[in-house]
């Protein structure tokens, strides 16, 4: 990058009008090395840039060894990290309450409700990413944000008081999850999409809760159903208080979104602080990255959470219901046991899974893994190799899981917790790695090509769960009535 380029770089940014412009005193001795951070109120992006001895731009040192030392600037950086992942942790969290208490539904309404929820769920939840894509960004975060979170309160606080006074609320589930289908995409998509503009500790504490949310529902519903006795009524009163506790963790969510809000643009002195791998480093004259030239960088793990999501969906929550227990005590007044602890487990793996990437990248730092398995690649959680066998060995996870539905062919409990762990670890270890590769792309494009791949990773997502629950659903419902009336 000669002078030239760098001097109408700093002029533009000298001549932009309603901006304020940080710049923060440097202590190296290169002449050379410049660097300025440049925060924009209004759409909250973080800009560095650095010209180095080479002449390139980019990051060579972390962020602190840039700036004077900040300990406020510290201390609210964890803040804001913390509140990043409380707020992702709401993201997903009603759909995982309704998805743990479909025994209590069951006792209401019979089995097969479960396939009518997700299904209430997904159409919608499709549609509405595919509207957000193409009309979101005429509506402020807040706008966004504040609507969604206050009626999945609301949605799951009538829930559990319907729940209360013995009510039957099968068509206020049914629409509540048609509700939660609208909400998720819109928290999703706004809240990825914001994150993505800021440095790399905010999406990564985001995606995070997200992973996380699913395990915290999970051991909420166990120790809530465990509470209470194995009928009926203890049921009931476990749903309750299993419902109660998620509005609380919401309204949780709700409030980190209202403080996060308070303390934007700057984070008050944070950013610095916030790593910086997400940060726009390319100069504004050179031309915009093409929709063709994205995919070609980054279709690879696209396609890799489109069929990870598909095949977690063939399995999850629909065949889980349908696996029956050998075990005697399970098969009391109420037989939803198993499948409780099946979901629970699922769901806490996944949660588990997003850190085997890391613990395979420290493992291949040792020196026993380097000398014994060196033709295997280092970093895990950018490497395509390392998603093509475990996207494999998950389809043959989900024949493992269908061998355990009645007729029953592997026919000890064993074999059910087994498949479900794997598909759980598989899941979040596979979506960890395709989140750390599209976010490594991330620092190669524009503010607004960042949110545009955070918009194709959720519809890739939303897709890959919607096809698989549709394919069990049809597999359920409809293969075995074909297979009996053939000759």
């Amino acid at each position: 990058m000669n002078n030239d380029k760098w001097g109408r770089e700093m002029e533009r940014m000298g001549k932009e009008e309603n901006v304020n412009d940080i710049e923060r005193p440097i202590h190296d001795n290169d002449s050379t090395h410049k660097s300025i951070a440049h925060i924009n109120n209004e759409n909250y992006d973080f800009v560095s840039l650095q010209e180095s001895k080479n002449g390139s731009f980019g990051y060579s040192d972390p962020p602190e060894t840039l700036w004077n030392e900040d300990p406020a600037g510290r201390r609210m950086a964890k803040i804001v990290v913390l509140l990043f992942f409380l707020i992702g942790v709401g993201i997903q969290l009603p759909y995982f309450t309704i998805l743990t208490s479909f025994d209590y539904f069951q006792l209401q309404f019979g089995r097969d409700i479960e396939f009518y929820l997700s299904f209430a769920f997904d159409p919608s939840a499709l549609f509405t990413l595919l509207i957000v894509l193409n009309l979101g960004n005429r509506l402020s975060l807040v706008v966004k944000i504040l609507p969604s979170i206050f009626l999945t309160i609301l949605l799951l606080a009538l829930l559990s008081l319907l729940a209360l006074v013995r009510v039957n609320t099968y068509w206020l589930a049914l629409c509540s999850m048609v509700i939660f289908g609208i909400a998720t995409p819109v928290l999703h998509l706004s809240l990825f999409g914001y994150a993505s503009k800021l440095p790399g500790d905010c999406i990564t504490a985001l995606f995070q809760g997200f992973m996380a949310s699913g395990g915290l529902v999970a051991l909420s519903r166990v120790l809530t159903k465990a509470l209470f006795p194995d009928d009926n009524e203890g049921l009931i009163r476990g749903t309750v208080i299993h419902l109660l506790a998620m509005v609380m963790l919401q309204m949780v969510a709700l409030v980190a979104f209202l403080l996060l809000s308070f303390l934007h643009p700057n984070f008050r002195g944070a950013l610095p602080y916030l790593g910086h791998e997400h940060l726009f480093t390319r100069p504004s004259d050179e031309a915009p990255t093409t929709l063709r030239s994205l995919l070609r960088k980054t279709w690879r793990f696209l396609s890799l959470i489109f069929f990870t999501y598909f095949t977690t969906y063939l399995v999850v929550p629909n065949l889980l219901t349908l696996i029956p227990s050998t075990i005697s005590h399970f098969n009391t007044s109420s037989t939803s046991w198993f499948a409780v602890e099946l979901l629970t487990l699922f769901l806490i793996t996944n949660s588990l899974g997003q850190f085997v990437p890391r613990m395979y990248e420290y493992l291949s730092s040792t020196s026993w893994f380097q000398r014994t398995l060196s033709f295997l690649p280092t970093r895990c959680g950018s490497s395509w190799l390392c998603g093509i066998p475990v996207t494999v060995l998950r389809a043959l996870l989900v024949v493992w899981l269908l061998l355990t539905v009645d007729p029953r062919v592997l026919k000890a409990d064993a074999f059910a917790y087994i498949g479900v762990l794997l598909l759980g670890i598989s899941n979040g270890m596979l979506t960890q790695i395709s989140f750390e590769a599209s976010s490594a792309e991330l620092s190669e494009v524009s503010v607004s090509e960042r949110e545009f791949l955070s918009h194709l990773f959720g519809l890739l997502l939303t897709g890959g769960l919607l096809c698989g629950t549709a394919i069990a659903f049809a597999f359920v419902k409809f293969v075995p009535t074909v297979l009996s009336n053939l000759p």
